[in-house]
């Protein structure tokens, strides 16, 4: 309106368009629109989508179903649980990991170190929840577990238990996302966290046939700039908007890595579920103060 464009100093043609949620267009920013391709998005916290052409909702209330433009909605769920959890392992577990001469930063030298221990961590799984989580339980209550630790663990181990933990939360995602929108055959990757290639998501790729990083972190930014291109009427469709992003690398499954990680995926989701009565105990404890 003439008045809004005066008051905030704008040419009064300047065009506006209604956006959309950044985990909503980080799905049109990679390019993962079309059946079968779903994102994944770790920066501070996390998600798996992937898109639909009506509306899927999910039986279990645990995952979320948003409009997109048109007959594009995207399915899928958001954790707490990632990068966040990552900085608190470097802090806790590995302060002294500094930035080195050769250009790797502390938080690739801690990748480094987590993947000196096998896949599996020796044994030793971890919940990441340490503020509660999201998608698929939605249970504020629940808190960070390290289950199994013994005298032959040490901090490399529970490195790769912290990181391998974030990508199995992660993955329960992917698999109630798969429930209601059928298997993934790509998931194209994107934000901070994955900036590390040797975290190469590893218990991802388990349940998908290729894991695909895309060129740019700001999936969520370049969404808005394509579907600000389509309302404009600068792109004939959705499809052309969305394109198929720039991806800069394709990592496929390691069979030996899968069957290790289906393996212990299926302990972590039990694990959750044993002692999700004592987080809300622990729960109550915390509130007596």
């Amino acid at each position: 309106k003439p008045e809004a464009a005066e008051e905030l100093g704008l040419p009064a043609d300047v065009p506006v368009m209604l956006g959309a949620a950044d985990g909503v267009l980080a799905n049109f920013g990679a390019g993962a629109i079309e059946p079968g391709v779903a994102a994944l998005t770790v920066g501070t916290s996390g998600a798996v989508r992937a898109a639909v052409r009506a509306p899927a909702a999910d039986p279990s209330a645990s995952l979320f179903c948003y409009p997109l433009a048109g007959d594009l909605w995207i399915a899928g769920g958001a954790v707490n649980s990632g990068g966040v959890v990552f900085r608190w392992l470097k802090e806790k577990l590995a302060p002294d990991l500094a930035a080195g001469n050769d250009g790797a930063d502390g938080y690739s030298r801690l990748v480094e170190l987590a993947l000196s221990a096998p896949p599996g961590a020796g044994g030793l799984l971890f919940l990441p929840h340490l503020s509660g989580e999201r998608a698929p339980h939605w249970d504020e209550r629940a808190r960070g577990v390290f289950f199994g630790l013994s005298l032959d663990h040490d901090r490399q181990h529970m490195l790769r238990a912290g990181l391998e933990g974030i990508l199995f939360g992660l993955r329960s995602v992917a698999n109630a996302l798969a429930g209601l929108t059928g298997p993934p055959r790509e998931f194209r990757v994107s934000g901070g966290f994955v900036r590390a290639e040797p975290i190469n998501v590893p218990a991802i790729v388990a349940s998908a046939k290729s894991v695909v990083l895309a060129d740019s972190e700001e999936s969520s930014a370049l969404g808005a700039a394509k579907l600000a291109l389509y309302a404009l009427g600068m792109s004939a469709s959705l499809e052309e908007a969305a394109g198929s992003s720039n991806l800069t690398g394709r990592c496929e499954p390691n069979p030996g890595h899968a069957a290790i990680y289906g393996e212990l995926y299926g302990m972590f989701r039990s694990l959750y579920a044993r002692t999700a009565d004592s987080f809300a105990e622990l729960a109550a404890f915390r509130a007596r103060g």
